[in-house]
C-alpha cells in the first residue's frame, strides 16, 4: 500500500488556544500552518472552511464541532476525539489518525487522499458519498459505519472490524476483506457491490445468505 506520510515541519509553533487562533485565520481567510496543539478540549465550536497544514494534534477533544468544508494537509492526529462532529465535505491529504475516536462523526461527501486510520474507533460514522484514494484502515473498529455511494480507490482494511457496514451502491472490486472481521454488510439486492471483492471461506458462507443460499455443514 503506497500511502504518503504527512510532511510535518520539524519546528512547530505550540498553540495554547487553538480555537482563538483558528477564529483569527478564518476571519482573515488565511491558513493556519506549522502548529502543535495538545490537551485542548472544544465543544460545539465552529471551524467552517478552516485550512490547516503541517500540524500535530495530541490528546485533543473536538466533540460536536463543525469542521464542514475544512481542509487538512499534512496533519497528524494522535489520541484525539472527533466524536459527533461534522466534517461534511472536508478535505484530507497526507493525514494520519492514530488511537483516535470518531464515533458518530459525519464525513459525508469528504475527500480523503493518502490517509491512514490506525488503531482507532470509528463506529457509526458517515462516509457516505466520500472519495477515498490511497486510504488505509488498520486495527480500526468501523462497526455500523456507512460508506454508501462512495468511491474506494486503493483503499485497504487490515485487521479491522467491519460489522454491519453500509456499502450500498459502493463498488468493492479489489477490496480485500479476508483478514478483517467482516459480516452483515448492507448491500443492494442482488449484492452487485461484492463483485471482485476478496473474502475468506467463513465470510463467504455468511455472505451466501444474501443470495438466499443455505450452506450446510458436511
Amino acid at each position: 500500500m503506497n500511502i504518503l506520510n504527512p510532511k510535518v515541519p520539524l519546528a512547530l509553533q505550540e498553540l495554547a488556544d487553538f480555537a482563538s487562533a483558528a477564529a483569527s485565520c478564518m476571519t482573515e481567510e488565511s491558513p493556519i500552518t506549522g502548529i502543535y496543539v495538545a490537551d485542548q478540549t472544544e465543544n460545539e465550536q465552529d471551524f467552517f472552511k478552516l485550512e490547516v497544514s503541517g500540524a500535530v494534534f495530541e490528546r485533543c477533544t473536538f466533540e460536536r464541532c463543525i469542521f464542514e468544508k475544512t481542509s487538512f494537509y499534512d496533519c497528524k492526529f494522535q489520541n484525539c476525539n472527533f466524536s459527533n462532529s461534522n466534517l461534511q465535505d472536508a478535505y484530507f491529504e497526507r493525514c494520519q489518525f492514530q488511537f483516535c475516536k470518531c464515533i458518530g462523526t459525519n464525513f459525508h461527501g469528504s475527500v480523503l487522499k493518502h490517509v491512514a486510520a490506525l488503531q482507532s474507533n470509528i463506529q457509526f460514522a458517515d462516509f457516505g458519498g466520500t472519495k477515498l484514494t490511497n486510504v488505509l484502515f488498520r486495527e480500526t473498529d468501523l462497526t455500523e459505519s456507512s460508506f454508501a455511494e462512495s468511491s474506494l480507490k486503493q483503499t485497504e482494511f487490515q485487521n479491522s472490524r467491519l460489522i454491519k457496514i453500509n456499502f450500498f451502491k459502493t463498488p468493492l472490486a479489489g477490496v480485500d476483506f479476508a483478514k478483517n472481521e467482516f459480516a452483515g454488510p448492507v448491500l443492494s439486492s442482488p449484492p452487485f457491490e461484492l463483485q471482485g471483492a476478496k473474502v475468506n471461506a467463513a465470510q463467504a458462507v455468511d455472505l451466501a445468505r444474501l443470495l438466499g443460499v443455505i450452506v450446510e455443514d458436511l
